[in-house]
């Protein structure tokens, strides 16, 4: 029989996070900036503000600490867990700031943290542009509601060196000009469906939709994209290690790439058990076949029929797509696995 199970979730991103940065902000001492800096950023397990103010602190993380982000995701609550405090002392920045934590959150004792008190993602993205950088020529513009395109925003931002603005999803994004007022900026980078006019009016502005504008964008401008990371855009619920996407900046940064959000849902490690097929088999599995396991897994909250044939090293998988009690359907599979 064939069992697939469940892993256990993990309780906190923040491991998982650290041991990403790790490789870009402590590859060695002679490639460390004279700034060492981290950003701290509260996450709560489900989706929430702070996963795009996560977003906006990975270009001010490189710019601070010359394309070596170091941001880390820990509790809302501030606390410190063994994984983070390793990485804290192997790494010892010489500026923290923390953000996104609740009203009572305090840095541990013995450790000197700039907490911003923001209290959302427009707001986070405001006051990490005015504390690291004051000034900027240009700056990405992103709605603070559309993750997807943030992902790749933020990749951009750290590429050209500039802030992420996180505008606001409804009504004038006034508090996003004054911004861009204040950093003297003169060009901004819009995506996704954030409204271009009244940036437009408040100076030049480049509108780009999507990841494929984007590199050409950049490759026009004599910034080849060599590097890209793919990610799946709606993992901050549902799926078996949660908000994964929000790492795909921090290698982007560090290596001159850009992020690539999939277009389409994908399920991951569905629980799912399996049976050996007994008697005459559904329509569309191979007449013949000397081993069929049949099972059924959950996905889009909807029970969905599967079959396995075995073969050496490559199984083919079958998927009842359209609900028929059959395999016959033209998205049906094979599918190949190893």
């Amino acid at each position: 029989m064939f069992r697939f199970f469940r892993c256990i979730p993990h309780l906190v991103v923040a491991a998982l996070l650290a041991s990403g940065v790790a490789t870009s902000a402590m590859a060695s001492d002679d490639t460390a900036s004279a700034t060492k800096s981290l950003i701290l950023v509260g996450l709560p397990e489900e989706a929430a503000w702070q996963d795009m103010a996560y977003l906006a602190a990975v270009p001010a993380a490189s710019h601070r600490t010359d394309k070596a982000p170091a941001v880390v995701a820990i509790p809302p609550s501030g606390e410190i867990g063994r994984e983070v405090a390793d990485y804290l002392s192997r790494y010892q920045p010489t500026e923290t700031v923390a953000l996104g934590l609740n009203a009572d959150a305090n840095a541990p004792q013995g450790a000197k943290w700039t907490i911003l008190k923001a209290r959302s993602a427009g707001q986070a993205s405001r006051e990490l542009a005015a504390r690291f950088w004051g000034k900027s020529e240009c700056a990405v513009v992103c709605r603070e509601d559309d993750y997807a395109s943030a992902l790749l925003a933020s990749s951009v931002a750290a590429r050209l060196d500039c802030p992420l603005l996180l505008c606001q999803a409804r009504g004038a994004p006034t508090k996003t000009l004054a911004t861009l007022k204040a950093l003297g900026a003169k060009t901004a980078i819009i995506f996704g469906n954030a409204p271009d006019g009244p940036f437009g009016r408040a100076g030049k502005s480049v509108h780009i939709p999507n990841v494929g504008e984007a590199i050409r964008w950049l490759t026009g401008r004599g910034m080849p994209c060599d590097y890209v990371a793919v990610v799946n855009p709606f993992d901050r619920t549902g799926t078996m290690q949660t908000k994964l996407s929000l790492v795909a900046p921090l290698f982007c940064a560090a290596r001159d790439g850009v992020v690539v959000p999939m277009e389409y849902k994908s399920h991951w490690m569905a629980p799912a058990e399996a049976a050996e097929a007994e008697g005459k088999l559904p329509a569309g599995l191979p007449e013949g076949a000397e081993e069929v396991y049949t099972g059924t897994a959950t996905l889009a909250g909807r029970k969905t029929m599967f079959a396995i044939v075995p073969g050496g090293s490559m199984s083919r998988i079958y998927v009842d797509v359209n609900g028929d009690g059959k395999f016959a359907g033209r998205d049906a599979g094979p599918l190949r696995s190893t």
